[in-house]
């Protein structure tokens, strides 16, 4: 047990833990806090915030996407510190602006993470000054924002210097990060427990497919290491729908003790697979053990295309790298349809801007009328807990609070023992170091480090660098309101529950693997080779999002208060289950294909019939979901001479269909 407990938080501390990240935060900070102390100038400690901040915004490679974001960022923040010492003194257009630039600089949500991570952090930067109570002049605004430019370029001077993980060793790491969790899943598999890791593979893979897709392409002539890369990723792809249709094999099959000892060495060869490739090392070759006779077919031919799928790939089986045609032209008309098409009521990324900026700009005004002084603290713990479901608010206001209460005690005992800023560098030094190298592994543990060095550094330039003791109580007590306030914020304006817009997503969900399914049964009366053709392979890839969504958005629903529920749990999962299923049923089919002509000529005809009439109830049961309606249907009509597949995926189908009577826990909300 212990042993297992100690290669577990090895292979966390591998995967979550990123030191190279976690020194150059300690060098943003140190260094500006050196040259404070040296030069006596306490305004410098908001240079070391600003280049801390270039820290976790990093997209990483490619260079031109680093060096545009990062850029992109200095510039937005130095703009914004310019704009809001100046408008500062009049309240009214000071917070009429905050709305504005907030809204924007939330709204850019809809390009990616890194335009998310970036946006949000210009606009705390504009909330935070609007909020300090200095003076405001012309000589003032350029000041902070020379300092903001300073900050912004001594961190891109840190991010963009060599040491950090090279694009080889970043793919391989997050292809790696695939298999190690494929084979958790395995002994998921083989233990029979109901807790599969199905949803973090599906995020793990797309993590790495978007990975794969910004990495640059390859030269002329030479292989690149997304090329290298890509022929893991298709290989940790197939490899899920193995394992899937592994599980449903065993799951209308007795496993026999060969079959489960077969089973028992796959996840140890994952993780040799995954070390393997994390490392940068050949892996050897190991095939799966024999079977006896008496294994049923559908086991025996899964596990073979799970030791297949599971072997290392040679340089025969790299794909070709096809060119990425993307203009700088193009690119940008495509960000500027991404904002036009999201800039509706109904899109979830709008109404999270619109709740972020009506938060910041009314606390901005509220708390500089009455006066409070730090008043921004409660302005920033609101904004900041602001998620874009109720349910990852409540565990984000959580985390946040619990994490200030002992940070805030780290914060007052470094108040009474700092003088200056040598002083805080000695203490937010480690805990820059510390916050960056953990963000990843514990959210909880990186706010500890960050509200500390937040706390220490923006009281060097408000106060002059003068400490108070009884600033940690305080910021306490700020950090609870503006949690309470956020968490009402996001309840009380436009609201995503998530239990409210999840018959879409699961009528999404047994349509795509449906469609899924309903191809693979066509393929094989063909003479395509099954899993070679391109629209298999998107139709496979469109049915694996779908359920990944439909399950993520059930583990919100988990989290969400019960009244505000208007579907039961038990049936949405049953449905997102048997969904799932139908395209393990295909993945069968596709196998067995493999090694037969699939239906003969004489049955043609029957299987077509067959595949119809599943294909209409399909799609008759994805609309009585997506409309609440009830379903009043026949039953099917069946021959005496039915495939398994058809068998099953109509066994399937009755699921769904009774899962959606049961599927309504009252009425609905309006």
């Amino acid at each position: 047990m212990i042993a297992r407990l100690a290669t577990a938080a090895k292979r966390l501390a591998a995967q979550d833990w990123n030191l190279s990240a976690g020194l150059r935060a300690a060098l943003a900070c140190g260094v500006p806090l050196a040259l404070a102390a040296l030069c006596d100038a306490p305004g410098l400690s908001w240079t070391a915030l600003i280049a801390f901040w270039i820290v976790p915004i990093d997209p990483g490679w490619p260079r031109r996407r680093q060096l545009v974001t990062i850029t992109a960022f200095i510039l937005a923040s130095a703009t914004g510190a310019f704009l809001a010492v100046l408008l500062r003194p009049h309240l009214l257009i000071a917070s009429l602006f905050a709305g504005l630039w907030c809204f924007g600089a939330i709204f850019i949500r809809v390009w990616g993470e890194a335009a998310a991570s970036a946006g949000s952090m210009v606009a705390v930067i504009l909330l935070i000054l609007l909020g300090v109570h200095q003076t405001s002049s012309l000589s003032v605004a350029v000041q902070m924002a020379a300092l903001t430019l300073a900050g912004g370029f001594w961190g891109l001077g840190l991010v963009m210097l060599p040491g950090g993980k090279r694009l080889e060793a970043t793919l391989r790491v997050a292809i790696a990060h695939i298999f190690t969790l494929e084979a958790m899943l395995a002994e998921d598999i083989r233990d029979g427990t109901s807790r599969l890791r199905r949803g973090a593979v599906r995020d793990a893979i797309e993590a790495a497919r978007e990975a794969i897709a910004a990495a640059p392409p390859p030269q002329p002539g030479m292989t690149s290491a997304r090329q290298v890369a890509l022929g893991a990723f298709i290989r940790a792809d197939h490899l899920l729908l193995a394992l899937l249709t592994l599980r449903t094999s065993l799951t209308d099959a007795a496993c026999g003790s060969a079959s489960c000892q077969a089973l028992n060495g796959l996840p140890g060869y994952l993780h040799d697979q995954a070390a393997a490739l994390a490392e940068g090392v050949s892996s050897t070759l190991r095939s799966g053990q024999q079977l006896p006779l008496s294994t049923p077919p559908e086991i025996a031919a899964a596990l073979a295309d799970a030791w297949h799928w599971a072997s290392p790939f040679t340089s025969v089986d790299l794909p070709p790298d096809p060119a990425v045609n993307s203009t700088g032209k193009g690119a940008l008309s495509r960000r500027i349809l991404l904002l036009r098409e999201n800039l509706s009521w109904s899109s979830l990324s709008c109404r999270h801007a619109a709740r972020f900026a009506v938060t910041g700009s009314g606390l901005t005004a509220l708390t500089n009328v009455l006066g409070l002084p730090h008043s921004h603290w409660i302005t920033l713990a609101a904004v900041i807990v602001l998620q874009t479901y109720p349910s990852t608010t409540l565990q984000r206001a959580l985390a946040r609070v619990g994490g200030t209460i002992v940070g805030g005690a780290i914060a007052a005992a470094a108040a009474l023992m700092l003088e200056g800023p040598a002083e805080a560098m000695v203490v937010m030094v480690p805990l820059s170091l510390l916050a960056m190298t953990v963000r990843s592994a514990s959210y909880a543990l990186y706010v500890i480090c960050v509200t500390p060095l937040f706390l220490v550094m923006t009281e060097l330039y408000a106060d002059s660098g003068i400490f108070s003791s009884g600033l940690s109580i305080e910021r306490l007590a700020d950090n609870l309101v503006g949690a309470a306030i956020g968490l009402l914020m996001t309840v009380l304006f436009w609201p995503s529950w998530e239990s409210r817009a999840l018959r879409p997503l699961l009528a999404q969900a047994v349509r795509a693997n449906g469609a899924f399914l309903l191809a693979a049964l066509a393929t094989n009366q063909t003479a395509e080779p099954p899993l070679t053709n391109p629209r298999l392979d998107a139709l496979c890839r469109a049915a694996g999002i779908a359920g990944n969504n439909a399950e993520a958005a059930l583990r919100r629903m988990q989290n969400e208060p019960r009244l505000s529920q208007p579907l039961a749990l038990a049936p949405a999962m049953v449905i997102a289950e048997a969904a799932r299923g139908l395209a393990a049923i295909a993945i069968g089919s596709l196998m067995r294909a493999r090694q037969a002509e699939g239906c003969a000529e004489a049955e043609s005809s029957a299987c077509a019939l067959e595949i119809d009439e599943i294909g209409e109830r399909l799609r008759a049961i994805a609309d009585d979901i997506a409309r609440a309606s009830t379903p009043n249907r026949p039953p099917p009509t069946r021959t005496a001479s039915e495939p398994p597949e058809i068998l099953r995926a109509r066994h399937l189908l009755a699921l769904i269909e009774e899962a959606t009577l049961g599927l309504e826990a009252r009425q609905p909300i309006p």
